[in-house]
């Protein structure tokens, strides 16, 4: 192909290709342990995630894995657990739990709808079996999702028999394990997005004991496809415009294909992020050069 005929198909490609557009892109809020938990016999424990009162009316699922143990085979060590939202509840007010009616214990279990603007709490306990180690993950589903759930049947049951200490498990138990779990920020899948496109994002984040009243968030935007390039802007107020820096509070306009801020510190609740697409791989369908991108933010102390 001759250099002119290759510049005026390269024109073309432009020419042809749509107007940029934007997009609102919902995000998926996890609660995590980022260390491993290792119990003696017997010990009880909680975990706490801060919700800051966005819960209410939405879905939680919570699921443990055993470390040493993913066929939570009874003898080798398991944990039972039950979920409630306030630190002076037991297990009579729990939410959901993972022992079965046969008392059973399983990985997990979810509340279809949480009752109040109350926090996270995963109240539990070890059993005869010494050193058994855990990770937990907590995964808020919006009420609107909640047509897509399948309900494990071995999950979910209210009736069962667990020997918890008398009157529960409280913070101020210095037998207790207390475990505050970190809050992350991630897509369900990779977005894609066309050259010069944007993409809004909007997620909460709360403080906790270990974070303090003052804590930085870290935001991440990067190619899935090997071929694209991003930019991202993080603001405390809607809109945020890369045109305007009034909301702004941290960004990076450099195209890169893994585009990382960190906030200054400060108490940020609600955040918004816009993502710009500079690049991709070329879409013969659409005539257009579309990026493929994820994304997670995460606090900081």
């Amino acid at each position: 192909m001759g250099s002119l005929s290759f510049l005026l198909l390269f024109v073309g490609i432009f020419v042809s290709a749509p107007a940029a557009q934007a997009v609102n892109v919902d995000v998926v809020t996890k609660y995590i342990t980022t260390e491993v938990t290792t119990l003696e016999q017997d010990e009880s424990f909680q975990l706490i995630g801060y919700l800051c009162g966005q819960m209410k009316d939405n879905g939680i699922n919570v699921t443990v894995v055993l470390n040493n143990n993913p066929y939570w085979i009874a003898v080798v060590g398991v944990v039972k657990f039950y979920v409630v939202d306030a630190a002076n509840k037991t297990a009579k007010d729990a939410l959901c739990t993972n022992v079965d009616k046969q008392g059973v214990p399983h990985a997990g279990c979810f509340v279809p709808s949480w009752p109040s603007t109350g926090d996270l709490f995963v109240k539990g306990q070890n059993g005869p079996v010494d050193a058994v180690s855990f990770s937990l993950d907590a995964e808020l589903v919006p009420k609107t999702d909640k047509k897509n759930w399948k309900q494990s049947p071995e999950s979910d049951q209210l009736e069962y028999s667990v020997s918890y200490p008398e009157g529960g498990i409280y913070k101020s138990d210095p037998a207790v394990t207390t475990i505050y779990l970190t809050e992350v920020i991630l897509l369900s899948a990779a977005q894609k997005l066309p050259r010069l496109s944007e993409a809004y994002l909007k997620f909460t984040f709360c403080p906790t004991p270990v974070t303090g009243t003052r804590y930085t968030v870290t935001s991440t935007v990067f190619g899935s496809d090997g071929e694209s390039s991003w930019v991202q802007y993080i603001c405390d107020k809607s809109p945020c415009e890369p045109s305007d820096t009034t909301n702004m509070v941290a960004h990076d306009g450099r195209q890169l294909p893994s585009n990382t801020v960190n906030t200054p510190s400060g108490r940020w609740t609600t955040l918004y992020a816009t993502v710009v697409c500079w690049g991709g791989p070329f879409d013969p369908a659409t005539k257009a050069f579309v990026g493929h991108f994820n994304f997670n933010a995460i606090i900081g102390s």
